[in-house]
């Protein structure tokens, strides 16, 4: 995780209690794109969810958040899946922000508060 600040705590938070829920994941908590990378090269983990740095300060300052799905594509079905899946889970922790942002009763953006986290996805190729 990227961001340190107190939305990029919070969703690392969700996504750990998801996790707890599903056989299907295991959380690893790293703090540089760069461990992730290198996970990924050595076939430790096959996809990841990486807070960007400015996560928080995009939650406050009411501007997409940005999130970003890593994946190994040498199997496509396994990429596609995970993909598929953890894209699933960013968009249950959206809606979650979206319902906390609700109860501030503070003026919200409306467009912000349908999607305050924007997902991108990119794949590592091994080697």
């Amino acid at each position: 995780m990227q961001d340190t600040g107190v939305y990029g705590e919070q969703i690392a938070s969700l996504f750990t209690n998801i996790a707890s829920d599903s056989n299907a994941l295991q959380i690893v908590q790293v703090t540089a794109q760069s461990e992730v990378t290198n996970l990924i090269f050595t076939g430790d983990i096959r996809a990841a969810i990486v807070v960007l740095q400015n996560f928080s300060n995009s939650i406050l300052n009411q501007t997409q958040a940005q999130v970003l799905i890593l994946t190994d594509p040498s199997n496509p079905t396994i990429s596609q899946g995970l993909t598929q899946y953890l894209s699933n889970v960013v968009v249950l922790i959206s809606d979650h922000f979206s319902r906390e942002l609700i109860t501030y009763q503070m003026p919200i953006d409306p467009d912000f508060l349908l999607y305050p986290i924007a997902l991108n996805v990119d794949t590592i190729v091994p080697g």
